[in-house]
């Protein structure tokens, strides 16, 4: 999934700020499920640590890099005949914690 400050900045600019999927390593090893998130230019890639669904909002805890973050979320309505969710992430780390109102959609890549 991407997400974005907006449906249409992630679509039509590919702004997005965080990815959530599957790294597959080819290996005998299961894939791997992570967040990719852009701090300061840099991708940081943080792996799932739980996942919780309550009253149709799914949340998702993700760490690694010295980073925190949880992503919450919930499907509302549609774009381009795909799902659209609505939600928020908070990523934090032993110093600075911010929170971010985003927008995604599910996408093959």
């Amino acid at each position: 999934m991407m997400f974005g400050q907006n449906i249409h900045e992630l679509k039509l600019l590919s702004a997005s700020f965080l990815q959530t999927g599957v790294i597959d390593t080819t290996t005998e090893t299961p894939p791997i499920k992570v967040a990719v998130v852009m701090i300061g230019r840099k991708d940081y890639y943080l792996h799932l640590i739980n996942t919780k669904t309550e009253e149709n909002e799914i949340q998702q805890s993700y760490a690694g890099n010295g980073y925190n973050l949880i992503l919450s979320y919930h499907e509302n309505g549609s774009y381009n005949h795909l799902p659209k969710y609505e939600g928020k992430f908070t990523i934090s780390d032993s110093i600075n914690k911010a929170e971010y109102k985003v927008e995604g959609y599910k996408c093959d890549l």
